[in-house]
């Protein structure tokens, strides 16, 4: 699943603020992409849309790097996961 949300974040990245894919890894500090704080809230906002999640604004502000939001997305979507297989039983 890793590669796939990676892939993801990447997209939106590219496609909302132009910044090149081959730039973009986990380790990548959004301020170094070249956001500032209200563009990181964005794409905040365009991950838990993508993905159908909703981040819960203490992760959202430990949210640093690609890699952190790749976890955070990850983490969200086991959730979401985990509890469907609950409703389930």
């Amino acid at each position: 699943m890793n590669k796939i949300v990676l892939s993801r974040i990447e997209r939106i990245l590219s496609r909302h603020f132009f910044i090149k894919k081959r730039t973009i890894n986990s380790q990548k500090k959004f301020q170094d992409l070249g956001l500032n704080s209200m563009e990181v809230n964005e794409v905040l906002f365009y991950m838990e849309h993508e993905f159908h999640i909703s981040l819960d604004d203490q992760v959202a502000n430990q949210i640093c790097t690609v890699g952190d939001a790749l976890v955070a997305v990850e983490h969200q979507l086991k959730n979401l996961i985990h509890g469907r297989e609950i409703a389930r039983a």
